[in-house]
């Protein structure tokens, strides 16, 4: 959902006026019978923009936060819809007060509430499956399609490294920025997990892979690449391991990539 965010600034205020100024002409929730044209405009532009910069916001801010970022995208934008909608809703109960002469009470509160999390899903939903249709999609993985893909590990000769090429270490937003432990494949995007935290950015899972050729660490799984120093525990379960990593973080290892790194991973508690 970040993505919505680093749209340019004209471009966001262009689209958030454009729905302002609908929303003036069609005058829902009443607002078409209880205002004329030029005050309703004047009730739904401003109101429009606030509540987008509002959910593009915290829709950015989930991207960032650990516990919520590795969740679903359906559940994180539940979260971001309830919570923006909150402050998007006393808003529009003061705007009411002063435009509509509304009195104010809990069960009015809790409707306008409603109305502003169905409008802004009716927004936001929309607006990042466009956005995501028109950025370039990245070519398909290079990986065998198999879910138990041989892991890609790094020459043996070349001694380990303390921290990830800054050749794609550049392409985290600089929040983002940390010792390397994981790369995770997620829809047409490619989630890096850092010391700092996780950060969605678009590039194939192959090319990241061959640019930390020089970083001591595996491809574990079809949709993971591990540091070796991020490893902290191994976990057995029949026939497959789990890493558990220095974030917390539980990878999954495939038969194939066990296969190859079970004598590696033999010093590992658990391994």
């Amino acid at each position: 959902m970040r993505e919505l965010s680093l749209l340019p600034w004209p471009q966001q205020a262009a689209i958030a006026g454009a729905i302002g100024l609908a929303a003036a002409l069609l005058g829902p929730f009443g607002t078409a019978v209880q205002l004329p044209p030029l005050p309703r405009t004047v009730y739904w532009v401003p109101l429009i923009a606030l509540g987008w910069f509002q959910f593009v916001t915290i829709a950015a801010m989930s991207d960032r936060a650990p516990p919520l970022a590795r969740r679903p995208l359906a559940v994180r934008f539940a979260v971001v819809i309830a919570l923006a909608a909150l402050p998007t809703a006393l808003e529009v109960t003061a705007v009411n007060a002063v435009f509509l002469q509304q009195h104010q009470d809990l069960g009015r509160f809790l409707t306008t509430y409603w109305q502003c999390a169905l409008v802004g899903a009716l927004i936001l939903v929309p607006m990042h499956l466009i956005v995501a249709r028109t950025r370039p999609a990245p070519e398909p993985d290079a990986s065998p399609v198999e879910p138990d893909a041989p892991p890609v590990a790094s020459p043996a000769a070349e001694p380990p490294a303390a921290a990830p090429a800054p050749r794609f270490i550049e392409r985290l937003p600089p929040e983002a920025r940390g010792r390397l432990l994981a790369l995770e494949m997620e829809d047409h995007y490619l989630r890096v997990h850092t010391e700092a935290g996780s950060t969605l950015i678009l590039h194939r899972m192959s090319d990241a892979t061959a640019e930390l050729a020089g970083i001591d660490g595996w491809r574990v799984h079809r949709s993971w690449w591990v540091a070796a120093d991020a490893v902290r525990t191994v976990r057995r379960d029949g026939g497959r391991a789990t890493l558990t990593l220095a974030n917390g973080l539980a990878v999954p290892v495939s038969r194939s990539a066990w296969r190859e790194l079970r004598d590696r991973l033999q010093d590992v508690p658990g391994g």
